[in-house]
């Protein structure tokens, strides 16, 4: 996967598409200007009349330069004008998206053998510089599911991997604790409502936020549920954003879980297990 997020920045989208040559003063400055007041950030020439502008923490953009050069041939006044109004307009645009590569935008997530696999090979690609391609940690949960983890934030999620883990100064260990910590923080009493009006007993997690299955690695939050049903929670997580659940002592309402949810696991994206979890004092173990 593409490891940046493209931000259109709404001041650079009136530039027209005019040939200009590497060398131009103009990119030379915008060059200068840019690195100056966003420090870590770096600007190359893309293509004629267009910059690559990368910034720290994931963002990346591209600036036309047509439009500040035409207001430049009007006047030195006019020129820095136009230099400071494309600054001012980067800096507004930037602080409206928090970058999402940082320890308090980690949480965990659930993934299944054939993603896992498949992301691995995606990254296995030596760096540019040679330098040894980012791996993906993760951790063993139950069944074939494992823990990895990602950056959360408005614009979606973005899996976190070795290199991440390093920029930050975090081993697994802490990532693992971090992002926990800020699940729970984020996600709060779990939201249950039963699946259907006919089908007592059987609940499924009201949420609609991606963290549905994640929300088994917080066994604590599960006690509610446990008042509702007949015997101890069980949960079948068969994909992301759908959590079923029911009392292991209600055997309609197992029923119903598996052949729903097999169904589920079947059609619906981000597939995850079929396999029945029950909740213990020790937290989740497979179902027998």
């Amino acid at each position: 996967m593409n490891s940046k997020h493209l931000i259109t920045l709404a001041l650079f989208a009136l530039v027209a598409c005019k040939k200009s040559k590497p060398e131009d003063p103009i990119a030379a400055r915008m060059i200068a200007r840019l690195e100056k007041e966003f420090p870590g950030s770096h600007a190359n020439i893309d293509q004629p009349g267009v910059l690559n502008w990368d910034v720290d923490g994931g963002i990346a953009t591209k600036v036309g330069l047509d439009n500040t050069r035409a207001r430049c041939e009007k006047g030195s006044e006019q020129c820095d004008l136009a230099f400071d109004d494309m600054v001012a307009g980067a800096r507004k645009a930037l602080s409206a998206v928090e970058s999402p590569r940082t320890a308090a935008a980690l949480r965990p997530a659930l993934k299944e053998p054939t993603w896992l696999e498949t992301v691995r090979k995606t990254l296995n690609v030596p760096k540019p510089d040679g330098g040894a391609p980012a791996t993906v940690p993760s951790q063993p949960f139950l069944g074939n599911l494992s823990i990895v983890w990602v950056f959360d934030s408005e614009r979606g999620m973005e899996l976190a991997t070795s290199d991440h883990f390093a920029k930050l100064n975090l081993t697994q260990e802490q990532v693992a604790s971090v992002a926990l910590a800020n699940l729970e923080k984020q996600v709060g009493p779990i939201p249950f409502k039963l699946l259907d009006d006919d089908m007592p007993g059987l609940y499924v997690i009201d949420s609609d936020d991606s963290y549905e299955a994640s929300r088994l690695l917080l066994p604590q939050l599960w006690t509610p549920l446990g008042k509702k049903v007949k015997g101890a929670v069980v949960a079948m997580a068969p994909c992301r954003n759908i959590v079923l659940a029911a009392g292991a002592e209600d055997t309609k309402a197992i029923a119903a879980m598996k052949d729903i949810g097999q169904q589920m696991f079947k059609n619906e994206p981000y597939s995850l297990s079929t396999t029945l979890f029950q909740l213990t004092d020790a937290g989740w173990k497979i179902m027998p």
